[in-house]
């Protein structure tokens, strides 16, 4: 026995979750037409296309609760919160992480461009007794 719902449960459950009375006005809600859903019922078959539908326009619902015909389907705001929390956290560390390193590879730049223009400045100022020998 499977632990997942029909399609026609499915659409069954997305109807009641928007408390939507008829398949037309879930079908509306899904940028899909009414014969879209009635052929996935009588089919019980949908193909990645039909889900990605359902994926885009149900993002307050975990697909997964869903079609394993969970009482609630909502998605938890609250761990999804902590998720993406946890995700930027990651991110500005690693950010950091990337800025300090730019920033000791700038300091290094600085003391070679310096190094550079002292050596630029010393040449310049700097006469070959050799040349000044070989002058008339």
């Amino acid at each position: 026995m499977s632990n997942f719902l029909t399609i026609s449960q499915v659409i069954s459950k997305l109807r009641e979750h928007y408390s939507f009375s008829s398949d037309r006005k879930l079908a509306k809600h899904l940028g899909v037409a009414e014969s879209s859903l009635n052929t996935w019922k009588t089919r019980n078959h949908w193909n990645d296309t039909n889900l990605q539908a359902i994926f885009a326009m149900c993002v307050d619902i975990d697909i997964d609760a869903l079609i394993r015909g969970h009482e609630y389907i909502a998605k938890n705001h609250d761990e999804e919160r902590d998720i993406d929390i946890s995700v930027y956290k990651e991110l500005l560390t690693e950010r950091d992480k990337k800025i300090q390193k730019l920033m000791k590879e700038n300091a290094l730049l600085r003391r070679e461009v310096n190094r550079l223009a002292a050596e630029k400045q010393g040449y310049a100022g700097y006469s070959n007794p050799e040349n000044k020998a070989a002058e008339p």
